[in-house]
């Protein structure tokens, strides 16, 4: 009989604990290896350039970071009509 406090929710515990970092480890490298392929200008365009096509048009993009504002705010009037 093994003496001790190790449990399988500890081994649960540990094996999802292996696999974040190892994804984790993984996706690191991949992006290294992305951005060490890319010029300085698609580089640029990769990180900033980040937008979000609302309405399935051309021309209709807008900044992802404004999209995410419209998304906080939609919440927030959807947690105050709850409460009353």
């Amino acid at each position: 009989m093994v003496s001790g406090s190790f449990t399988i929710g500890d081994m649960t515990w540990f094996i999802s604990m292996y696999i974040t970092i190892l994804i984790t480890d993984l996706s690191f490298h991949l992006i290294a290896q992305f951005y060490a392929l890319l010029t300085p200008r698609m580089d640029a365009r990769v990180i900033h350039n980040r937008n979000v096509n609302v309405h399935k048009g051309i021309g209709h993009n807008i900044s992802l970071n404004l999209f995410l504002e419209f998304l906080n705010r939609d919440v927030k009037e959807d947690l105050k009509k709850s409460e009353s």
